[in-house]
């Protein structure tokens, strides 16, 4: 095994995600943009944003697979649990400094992934509450109009003669 090849590998493998990554944020804060700026939310934009960040996700975890069994082959090469414990020479220092400015770039983008997700969830919160309330008036609504339309109930007429007529016999 190529130790030199497979971080390079590792450091591309993150390099993809950051991009894939900064494509995730793009459709989150479309998707808050969506939520914060119309009463009326486009469902149909909104469906397709979310179909597209699952696609995203999926890229995301197929790299993270990709990543992770490179990985565990090179620290299982090198008889170690974690990066730190590479013997000095092992990698030449531009490619560990390159990994971790790779790593932590990854982390912020999923850090800024989260917050903004947090908010779109609390938007939606707040708008399903709205429409729950919204609902629950409309019921009102229709059982005071419905309580309205059942008093008029069918009402015997007030001069019939209510003898019983004789009955024929032949």
């Amino acid at each position: 095994m190529d130790i030199n090849e497979t971080v390079n590998n590792l450091t591309q493998y993150l390099n993809e995600k950051q991009g894939i990554l900064k494509d995730l944020l793009r459709f989150t804060m479309e998707q808050k943009d969506l939520l914060n700026t119309s009463e009326n939310l486009d469902l149909e934009a909104f469906t397709l944003l979310l179909t597209e960040r699952g696609q995203l996700m999926e890229q995301a975890d197929k790299v993270d697979a990709l990543f992770l069994t490179a990985f565990n082959s090179l620290k299982e090469h090198l008889g170690i649990k974690s990066m730190e414990e590479i013997p000095a020479g092992e990698i030449s220092r531009e490619q560990v400094h390159g990994l971790q400015g790779a790593v932590d770039q990854v982390q912020q983008l999923l850090k800024a992934i989260q917050q903004v997700d947090d908010e779109n969830r609390e938007s939606m919160k707040k708008q399903m509450a709205s429409l729950k309330k919204e609902i629950t008036q409309v019921q009102q609504g229709k059982k005071a109009i419905h309580g309205y339309a059942n008093t008029k109930q069918p009402q015997p007429p007030l001069f019939m003669d209510q003898k019983e007529k004789p009955s024929r016999r032949k």
